[in-house]
């Protein structure tokens, strides 16, 4: 069974952020320039904008199995 958290664009929200740059792939580059505790809270902060923007947009979770595909909502609160 596979999940897929989508966006109110029906985009994977974990896959790809604003800036069409993967979210997977991490600035490798700020442990160097700026250390790792930079490098740690950059990140963070774009995963908790991706939350964000999935909360304000409300989740919409599909569940893929056996190729039968059912939207749910996640109700919040």
């Amino acid at each position: 069974m596979q999940f897929y958290i989508l966006n109110h664009q029906c985009q994977p929200f974990f896959i790809t952020n604003r800036q069409g740059a993967s979210f997977l792939n991490f600035n490798l580059s700020a442990i160097f320039t700026h250390g790792f505790v930079a490098f740690v809270a950059h990140n963070l902060t774009v995963i908790f904008d991706h939350l964000q923007e999935a909360l304000l947009a409300h989740l919409y979770v599909t569940i893929s199995s056996k190729g039968i595909h059912k939207p749910y909502r996640l109700l919040l609160g």
